[in-house]
């Protein structure tokens, strides 16, 4: 392997970036979860129930992806994993988005004036 060649640096770099960014982002799940879902759950008993969710559904995917990536490949799991991981991140981003924005239609139809005044 040729060291001073900064291709390699850059690959360094790059896998370094990840490994820390993956770490962060699995202490930010654990501590925000939490208190995320403190604050929006009715019964506060449940709040951690997002968080424990999402570590079971972790567990029993491990498996058969495994078993998935041994017939197809590491590479295409993984890009099928990703695909599917972006499909749930969307989900979650327009259930969001829908709900703000129907509350915004609720609040000002509730504001707004009667068309016919007597």
């Amino acid at each position: 392997m040729d060291e001073d060649n900064p291709r390699v640096y850059f690959r360094l770099f790059l896998i370094a970036t990840c490994f820390a960014l993956t770490g962060s982002v699995a202490s930010l799940t654990v501590a925000a979860g939490s208190l995320v879902g403190h604050a929006i759950a009715a019964n506060k008993a449940l709040a951690t129930l997002p968080l424990v969710l999402k570590l079971v559904g972790t567990m029993t995917a491990g498996f058969p992806a495994s078993l998935l990536m041994r017939k197809i490949g590491r590479r295409n799991g993984f890009i099928i994993g990703t695909f599917l991981g972006l499909i749930g991140a969307l989900s979650g981003f327009l259930e969001n988005f829908i709900e703000v924005r129907y509350k915004e239609a609720i609040k000002f139809t509730q504001k707004s004036v009667p068309l016919v005044t007597l």
